[in-house]
């Protein structure tokens, strides 16, 4: 089970969600919150957070307060009708996926399993877009990464933590660690998803499978 924490301004879509996860056994006490802020000043270390966007007022910047407040949380947005740049924001600030409110259970259900194993879960056509559409600087395809920063970017791409990593390819945690901050740091990324879209648009990695 993961430790999963709901926001929603609406507390019956709180209260329902959270009695469906459990039920499903996908975590067994789910706390949930009206607002970001209040997940921030009352929570410590939650594993999944699943963020109701507001309609009326996408609050972007409360995002990025989250995951500034907990980096290594993995945050599921629901929202209708993003646009192609809201997609392109949630994804620079670090959100691992999305879902529509007019999506069933059991696509949130799926959402959920397949951050928690490390995967991201955005549309597909949104991706193929996205990748497209973002320009690549002349000479800059390897960013001078080494053989072995390739190789750990790979396995960062596949949604392994850096513990895994280490142990995968016998380094200590700490060199894992250590190539993971220059591996962003050459290729000017803030997080593993933008990573993650350098890696597609240098022909690294293929695009995973999302939905």
């Amino acid at each position: 089970m993961v430790n999963i924490v709901l926001v929603s301004k609406n507390l019956l879509f709180r209260q329902c969600l959270k009695l469906y996860l459990e039920g499903v056994s996908l975590s067994d006490s789910i706390k949930h919150y009206s607002f970001i802020e209040e997940l921030i000043q009352h929570e410590k270390t939650p594993e999944i957070i699943i963020v109701e966007l507001n309609p009326e007022f996408r609050n972007f910047q409360s995002i990025n307060n989250l995951l500034e407040s907990f980096s290594d949380a993995k945050v599921l947005v629901i929202a209708n009708n993003l646009q192609l740049d809201e997609y392109r924001q949630l994804i620079d600030s670090g959100v691992k996926g999305t879902i529509s409110g007019q999506d069933d259970i059991e696509e949130l259900v799926k959402a959920v399993k397949e951050i928690a194993s490390g995967k991201i879960f955005y549309p597909y056509n949104i991706l193929q877009q996205i990748m497209v559409n973002k320009p690549v600087a002349p000479g800059k395809q390897q960013a001078g990464l080494t053989d072995r920063e390739v190789e750990i970017l790979l396995l960062l791409c596949d949604g392994l933590s850096n513990e895994q990593i280490s142990e995968r390819i016998h380094l200590s945690y700490d060199t894992v660690k250590w190539h993971r901050s220059n591996i962003l740091n050459k290729c000017e990324c803030k997080n593993i998803l933008s990573l993650y879209k350098y890696a597609i648009k240098n022909d690294l990695v293929p695009i995973l499978r999302t939905r």
